[in-house]
């Protein structure tokens, strides 16, 4: 990785990570300090880097062009002497003394679209540089004094913090992480639970949902990434570390807060936290009827962004004043709903939360963010229905309400995600599936469980490259989330890269042991590189019943274990009548290709949900070469 170096200001990196994106999805290696690994030879991978690097990207922006732009334009002097130099311009600004004298590209404006003009001419000549000759041979970074040297002192002292990297001084720790500044930039907040202290636990649905409407009404500002829920999710109670919190998310502020409801009357406190310093930038006690709750959340996000940001456009102030509902009613019985939910527990917890949504799109019919979760909750009652008749009921059911929910607000992330996911495993729909998955990954580009759905889509119909891309990104964003972890283990697997598709799930399995289908991978990883005895001490670890039958039928049989494996077989038929996936991949590692082709034949009729991994399953590999295979995955229609 990394024939394109980037160099930019640290309080420019979302416009960066939009540039990144670009470059990359047009299938153009880029290296920016994202990659750095931790310890104290950062300063040393920035050399290497910026040395083997053929085209070097300058962003230029009101930032890096003075005297607290040093470090970008000590990278900049550094290329130009090179030969590896391309100025690009994000603002409306006069380049600093002595990098004037080539001709900037200007991305002015630009939103990140690849089809623009001004970045298609930035493409043409990044390929056109890294085409060339290769660059000159560069004096070693310690030689040169420069200002990263001398603002810094040296070499930075690194800790590594259970998960995420902290860097004690505080200029280089905002270089790598996106810190709060004096300007309008998009920096990294993670909104912590808020914690329920109306004591009565039935009141958990309301503190839960204030917590997450106050992240999405943040999000809409667009000037700051509001951190991953599921990590942020992981900090709560009373007697948090705070600078702990952030050291293991890699971030220098925290929203904190509180909620008691009393009777109808809500009282919600908001504290805005310095994590390094532990100082309260701002805190505030709010007391409202429940019917005011909803406004109260865009007003604390309106005063956490200008508090951070100094002020926001009218088009920022606008979004995140917007209201998912007007109508209290259907936003409480929505908040129930969502808790239940998440709570993932059974089909009689499903149908519960089902009935709650239900009642939020009776009282208000426009409330996208409902239909969008009604669709959800029908989606997984439909996973877990043993009645098939009853179950393609649901998921069309999950798609007219995903559909609604869309046509409502076709912005909703959430929306376009659910509907591009039920197009792909209800109704086996991949071109019509791609669609949505873009659609919601442009909305919200930097949410984690977005970009885990969006890297799956991807990689289940062979686009590798931009899957593991995006998943590596959720695992970046989300580093507490052990379905990031999992997803991007899953996708590694299908990739063949079975030895980091091991490492990957592990970190997953360590922040959740009970992983579903963790084991498994990890199983089916050491299979395929002939690790017998430890591929299957992991398949019998495995929770998730039919896929631990499945991979221990495989592993026994080819261990010689021929009645083991055939008791596992038997042993999965007996999990349901949708495991006919499941069932044709054993039947291809034992060698029957005939009845394995018969079990994907079922499979289809049923629409089994495993069918969207049979493009890059390494258990069909056997099958590969026979036509009616081939014939059947044309028929899949996977693009």
């Amino acid at each position: 990785m990394g024939e394109v170096f980037l160099s930019y200001k640290s309080e420019d990196r979302a416009r960066a990570a939009r540039l990144v994106r670009a470059l990359e999805e047009s299938d153009i290696d880029v290296w920016w300090d994202q990659h750095i690994g931790a310890g104290d030879a950062w300063r040393q991978q920035i050399g290497e880097r910026l040395d083997a690097a053929r085209c070097v990207v300058v962003l230029w922006t009101k930032t890096s062009v003075g005297p607290a732009g040093g470090f970008v334009q000590d990278e900049a002097a550094r290329a130009e002497r090179r030969g590896t130099y391309l100025p690009v311009t994000l603002d409306d600004v006069e380049l600093p003394l002595g990098f004037g004298a080539r001709q900037a590209l200007s991305l002015v404006g630009w939103r990140g679209n690849r089809d623009a003009a001004a970045f298609a001419t930035l493409l043409a000549k990044v390929r056109e540089m890294i085409g060339g000759d290769a660059p000159k041979a560069a004096v070693p970074l310690a030689s040169q004094p420069g200002r990263r040297t001398v603002l810094i002192g040296g070499a930075a002292a690194a800790a590594l913090a259970a998960g995420g990297v902290f860097l004690a001084v505080p200029a280089t720790r905002c270089r790598l992480f996106p810190c709060a500044t004096d300007t309008p930039e998009p920096v990294a907040l993670p909104v912590l639970p808020f914690r329920n202290l109306s004591g009565n636990p039935d009141a958990d649905f309301l503190a839960d949902g204030i917590t997450e409407e106050i992240r999405n009404a943040i999000a809409r500002a667009g000037t700051i990434r509001v951190a991953a829920r599921t990590s942020s999710n992981t900090f709560t109670g009373a007697d948090l570390d705070m600078q702990a919190a952030a050291r293991k998310l890699g971030v220098g502020w925290l929203l904190d807060g509180s909620v008691r409801n009393v009777d109808g009357k809500v009282r919600v406190n908001t504290t805005l936290v310095e994590a390094e310093s532990g100082f309260e930038k701002w805190s505030e006690s709010y007391d409202r009827e429940m019917q005011d709750v909803l406004a109260l959340q865009s007003e604390i996000a309106s005063t956490v962004a200008t508090t951070l940001q100094g002020s926001l456009d009218p088009q920022s102030s606008a979004a995140v004043a917007r209201l998912p509902t007007a109508n209290s009613q259907a936003f409480e019985a929505y908040l129930r709903g969502r808790k239940l939910l998440d709570l993932a527990s059974d089909l009689e917890t499903d149908r519960a939360a089902l009935a709650l949504f239900d009642q939020a799109v009776a009282l208000d019919p426009g409330y996208a963010g409902a239909h969008a979760a009604r669709a959800r909750t029908l989606q997984a009652i439909a996973n877990s229905d043993p009645d098939l008749t009853q179950q393609r009921a649901n998921y069309n059911a999950a798609l007219s309400a995903a559909q609604r929910a869309v046509a409502l607000d076709p912005q909703l992330a959430a929306a376009q995600s659910t509907l591009g996911y039920i197009l792909m495993y209800g109704r086996l729909d991949f071109p019509a599936a791609r669609e949505p998955f873009a659609k919601a990954r442009d909305s919200a580009p930097d949410d984690a469980d977005i970009l885990i759905r969006y890297g799956l889509f991807h990689a289940r119909v062979a686009d590798m490259k931009t899957g593991l891309a995006a998943l590596k990104r959720a695992t970046e964003l989300d580093p507490l989330n052990p379905r990031a972890f999992r997803a991007h283990s899953m996708a590694l697997y299908a990739a063949r890269q079975h030895r980091a598709a091991i490492a990957v799930m592990k970190k997953g399995l360590a922040l959740n042991p009970a992983l579903s289908i963790g084991h498994a991978t990890i199983g089916d990883a050491l299979l395929q590189l002939g690790e017998l005895p430890a591929a299957i001490a992991e398949y019998r670890l495995e929770p998730l019943e039919h896929i631990r039958h499945t991979g221990l039928a495989v592993a026994l049989r080819k261990a010689g274990q021929t009645a083991g494996a055939e008791a596992e077989m038997a042993a999965l038929r007996q999990t349901g009548e949708n495991v006919w996936f499941q069932v044709a991949q054993v039947l291809a590692q034992w060698g029957d290709s005939t009845a394995a082709m018969d079990a994907l034949d079922k499979a289809l009729v049923l629409r089994d949900a495993g069918l969207p991994l049979l493009r890059d399953d390494p258990f069909l590999d056997p099958l590969r070469g026979l036509p009616r295979f081939q014939a059947f995955q044309r028929k899949l229609n996977f693009g």
